[in-house]
């Protein structure tokens, strides 16, 4: 198995592995044109529904979600992942602060496998410099935010499908800050078609050359299809840098 597996459904084995006591899942879900991830704890399921609690998690924002609405749900075991797309068909309102604490979705019809060793991550290669262009995304509740510029650009650092690191400019500081969701899109190696992907700023720091290093981590890529392909191709990149490295 080579990053994402689309021909060998991974539904039994995730079964499984929740009947064995696998308890912890995060979903991705959209709301106003926004990614947002809840990590939670199954509490059961049947053949046709899956039972979650959200744990509150006061660095992650959320927003409500909505019967039959969209979601990935992903989960792992030892050296896999499994991600699958699935609808909410339940949920509690009246817990945590209506964010729907109870969450009920469909048992996924196709669940697909990822090896878990794609979420270490791989450096730049030291002859390379990879560009980004990164902007803030979600300004439409507050419009007086809308920065003049329409992108910045930054330096990658590194990467997993998880998430990658930027270096930018020290004059860019004031612009970002932990929490805030951005647009990237980057070229991971010559010839390759650019990837652009939703993320959230996780942490920010300096780096040893006087510039400012983001900590992004990627949103809403389990939830489709385009969104795995992507996935698929970020894995071939942590595996082509990762043996560049070596």
């Amino acid at each position: 198995m080579n990053g994402l597996n689309e021909t060998d459904n991974g539904l039994l084995e995730f079964s499984d592995l929740i009947a064995d006591g696998l308890r912890l899942a995060s979903l991705s879900y959209q709301f106003k044109g926004r990614w947002y991830k809840i990590n939670t704890k199954i509490l059961g399921f049947t053949d046709s529904i899956v039972h979650l609690l959200s744990i509150p998690d006061p660095s992650d924002p959320q927003a409500s979600i909505d019967l039959d609405q969209l979601v990935g749900i992903s989960t792992s075991c030892n050296e896999i992942n499994y991600l699958a797309e699935t609808i909410i068909v339940g949920f509690d309102p009246m817990i945590n602060n209506g964010l729907a604490g109870l969450i009920t979705v469909k048992m996924p019809d196709f669940v697909e496998k990822m090896r878990r060793r794609a979420f270490d991550r791989a450096n730049t290669p030291g002859d390379m410099i990879v560009k980004a262009l990164f902007w803030h995304s979600g300004y439409s509740d507050n419009a007086a935010l809308v920065p003049l510029q329409c992108y910045w650009e930054g330096l990658l650092i590194d990467i997993s499908v998880g998430g990658l690191q930027l270096s930018v400019s020290q004059e860019l500081a004031g612009n970002y800050r932990e929490g805030q969701f951005v647009g990237i899109q980057f070229t991971p190696l010559p010839h390759y078609r650019p990837i652009i992907v939703d993320g959230i700023i996780r942490h920010i720091g300096p780096t040893n050359d006087s510039r400012i290093s983001l900590g992004i981590k990627f949103l809403g890529l389990e939830t489709t299809s385009e969104g795995r392909e992507k996935l698929a191709r970020i894995n071939e990149t942590v595996e082509l840098y990762t043996k560049i490295n070596a």
